[in-house]
């Protein structure tokens, strides 16, 4: 009963009245860091989990409602654990089964598994095929109400070729975006999907919903597809998200209750209202987009002086200082990888299953699942995990970019005042931007904090890109630094893109694997750096800045021209050519590399050139 893990079929942007030094800081923000259903019914459980019990000192709580997904099907228990684990496996991807919709209540299929799994000739594969309708069931492909088969935008390409390719790749939203099946139904609570309100636009391939930080680059594709009725359906989904959880988890399942992404939908809604001009969706969203921000500002996404103790040096984050991590907390396999999972525990040497757990879904909520980044003593093994003693660069560029929005969406002249927030947001802007000078110093082999002494992790040269990409930052360092460090970033340019990494582990987000986040954070802090700079040095980074875009429009459109898809990744080595490794094969679609295409073509339209493949 093996199933393909990927499917290769042809895959056929602040209105604020600010003053004109806020808004040229502001489009300059606009580079951040790099990296990036109900309550499950009545099956649902919540679980508080208490770290240090400290005030944050800005009246907001320290601790976080983490909850765990307890549906016995999707999430937890013996019979999730005997399908998972079955030999030999059902499915060549562990995704599939908790992708399958229940035929009948759950209880009645687990008092069926109860009755039968000790009887002679039971087989797991065909209760699994009697009981389940096929992964993505529930879920149907529609076109964007909006859809026109050739955008205005798009049309301004004058290169021929160019605007074909655009227009595939605006053709692909036809293939992406989907909706729940409200008439689906096996009794409650029967499947995994998160039941949103609106369409939404899957990533593709194995990822039959919406996820979140995907979506940022899904939100800029849309728009430049002139798809904004789509895109604020989208964005009310990630809305909606909020109300019921609290956050944005990682994506529209419930078995991503444990864990969010990085924080994008504050930046998305920003990018929608600049260029709709529509500020209706401000009306609920300032006070939901309010409410996730405090999430991330609890603990344990808070960093606090007592997660520091063991720092090689403990004095350098204080009670003022402001700086965010990630950190996922269970302590069992996560649902969709959970035969890879038990297998890095079992050979893990003697790790906990909470550590090992945590660390793996912590790793996941990064969005960069996996990389030596996250790995400790610069190992380049996974079972050394260890993203939640990583104070990461570029979430904190986000978070910063984050509140510099809503400080400016809240104070007098903006679009939503709030006098309350609009001096809160400042106290965040202000607090984190000493804290990230200090913390992350710019210098041409920068990269994250680590809180444990052990980690030892290797520098990222791609946090240059992060961290350039906050104009506070930019603006506080010397020039020459700041210089220096881009240079690091330009000269680890490939010809099929800028890479995760420099490390080969075999792992998806190192080398040679070239992904659409990063190309689009290293353009931003290339342009940013341009405009920071005079003279022939400005120009330089804009080339520059250009031929990442072209680097990836080529490899793009090559590998279009040869397959007829789009890919999650690529290899820098060989133009057009897809990337490998991680826990599955490379899937097509795919979300955020056509929205960053179609960014791209409508950016540089006048400066790009036919690829050559």
């Amino acid at each position: 009963m093996a199933e393909e893990a990927t499917d290769y079929s042809p895959s056929k942007t602040l209105l604020a009245e600010v003053s004109s030094n806020e808004r040229f800081a502001h489009r300059r923000f606009a580079v951040l860091g790099v990296a990036f259903c109900t309550v499950c019914l009545a099956a649902m459980a919540t679980l508080m989990i208490l770290y240090h019990n400290l005030d944050d000192g800005n009246g907001s709580p320290s601790t976080s409602l983490l909850r765990s997904c307890t549906h016995p099907i999707y999430c937890t228990g013996e019979f999730l654990q005997a399908v998972q684990l079955a030999q030999p496996a059902l499915f060549l991807d562990s995704k599939t089964f908790v992708d399958m919709p229940c035929r009948s209540p759950p209880q009645d299929i687990l008092d069926a598994f109860q009755a039968q799994r000790n009887s002679a000739g039971f087989n797991i594969s065909a209760f699994v095929q009697q009981h389940f309708d096929a992964a993505g069931s529930e879920v149907m492909t529609v076109t964007p109400p909006d859809f026109v088969p050739n955008p205005q935008r798009l049309s301004k390409l004058q290169n021929v070729e160019l605007r074909t390719f655009a227009y595939n790749v605006h053709a692909v939203w036809k293939n992406l975006t989907r909706q729940f099946n409200t008439s689906y139904s096996c009794g409650e609570p029967c499947m995994s999907s998160m039941p949103v309100p609106n369409p939404f636009v899957a990533p593709g391939g194995r990822f039959r919903e919406f996820y979140y930080w995907d979506t940022y680059w899904i939100i800029k594709g849309l728009l430049v597809s002139n798809l904004t009725v789509t895109a604020r359906h989208t964005l009310e989904n990630l809305l909606w998200a909020v109300k019921e959880y609290g956050f944005v988890p990682n994506g529209a399942r419930i078995y991503y209750q444990d864990r969010s992404q990085p924080p994008l939908l504050t930046l998305m809604v920003r990018d929608y209202v600049t260029a709709t001009g529509d500020l209706s969706i401000l009306t609920d969203a300032i006070d939901l987009l309010h409410q996730e921000h405090q999430f991330w500002m609890l603990t344990p996404h808070r960093v606090l002086t007592s997660d520091t103790t063991i720092t090689a040096n403990p004095t350098i984050i204080t009670s003022d200082d402001v700086l965010n991590r990630y950190y996922a907390n269970t302590a069992d396999p996560r649902p969709e990888s959970y035969r890879e999972d038990t297998v890095t525990l079992q050979s893990s040497n003697g790790r906990s299953p909470l550590d090992m757990y945590s660390s793996l879904a912590t790793g996941a909520e990064t969005g960069w699942d996996y990389s030596t980044r996250w790995f400790a003593n610069n190992s380049e093994d996974i079972t050394a995990v260890n993203a939640q003693n990583v104070v990461p660069i570029d979430l904190n560029a986000i978070l910063l970019q984050v509140e510099s929005t809503m400080k400016n969406w809240t104070c007098a002249g903006g679009l939503a005042p709030n006098p309350s927030l609009c001096t809160e947001y400042g106290n965040w802007v202000s607090s984190r931007t000493k804290s990230v000078v200090k913390v992350f110093p710019a210098n041409p082999v920068m990269g994250d904090f680590l809180l444990d002494v052990q980690s030892k992790n290797a520098k990222w040269f791609g946090a240059v890109s992060a961290l350039l990409a906050t104009p506070e930052y930019a603006n506080a360092v010397n020039l020459a630094d700041l210089q220096g460090a881009v240079n690091t970033l330009v000269t680890n340019i490939y010809p099929g893109g800028v890479p995760a990494s420099l490390t080969t582990s075999g792992q998806q987000w190192d080398f040679p694997n070239a992904w659409s986040p990063v190309q689009y954070f290293a353009i931003e802090a290339l342009e940013l750096a341009s405009q920071l700079s005079q003279g022939t040095l400005a120009t330089a980074y804009h080339t520059k800045a250009v031929s990442i875009a072209q680097t990836w429009i080529t490899t793009t459109y090559c590998g279009y021209i040869s397959t007829q898809a789009l890919f999650e990744k690529y290899n820098v080595s060989a133009t057009g050519a897809a990337g490998h490794g991680g826990e599955y094969i490379v899937q097509t679609g795919f979300g955020w590399t056509n929205g960053l295409v179609l960014w791209i073509l409508d950016k540089y339209a006048s400066e790009l050139t036919t690829p050559n493949c």
